[in-house]
């Protein structure tokens, strides 16, 4: 009882922790919270569900392609908030607006092309289950362990670079990182990937 105690608090604690250091890195820069992360979060599952049910690939293969097309998504959202909407916007709610609009427009696309239906992965079977001593882990339960160990490592290693020092100033003191020279608009793309 006090394994599977600890392995579904440790299951709990990664989640909490993947998702409340996403927004804390993003936030420090921005000030607001960009919504259409969660549009983009959508499209990746849609586009992983289009290469692994219908056109059958890997599954792995399938993962990656649709981070990979979603961070490509993602990263011409942020050119165009970058270089285009922040020269004309300062204000952060109405960068939350703008979030909030991108976020409907890929909803509504996914909608579009997917329809409002539940659509289900035959990726495991729901009682894949592996023995730890006297507790049960759920696959599903070990991909989210391992993934959040490796985001914790990884997020450790950044706040240690030059890079993750610039978010940490810019977090504390916008206006005296950028008198010092820091690049905000590169910092912001970091930070976003």
């Amino acid at each position: 009882m006090f394994i599977q105690a600890t392995i579904n608090i440790l299951h709990l604690a990664i989640l909490y922790f993947i998702i409340g250091q996403s927004f804390q890195i993003l936030y420090a820069i921005r000030k607001y919270f960009n919504i259409a992360i969660a549009g983009l979060i959508s499209l990746s599952s849609y586009i992983f569900y289009l290469f692994f049910n219908q056109l059958n690939i890997h599954w792995v293969f399938s993962g990656v392609l649709s981070i990979a097309i979603c961070l490509i998504i993602y990263l011409s959202l942020e050119y165009l908030l970058i270089y285009i909407v922040q020269r004309r916007i300062t204000n952060s709610l109405m960068m939350l607006v703008y979030s909030l609009g991108v976020y409907a427009i890929i909803e509504g696309l996914l909608s579009i092309v997917w329809g409002n239906s539940s659509l289900q992965l035959n990726l495991f079977t729901i009682n894949q289950r592996f023995k730890i001593l006297n507790g049960y882990i759920a696959i599903s339960q070990a991909i989210t362990i391992i993934f959040g160990l490796i985001f914790f490592v990884s997020t450790v290693l950044i706040f240690g670079t030059k890079a993750g020092i610039q978010i940490k100033a810019f977090s504390d003191n916008a206006g005296l990182a950028v008198i010092l020279g820091t690049d905000l608009k590169r910092l912001l793309l970091i930070a976003s990937s």
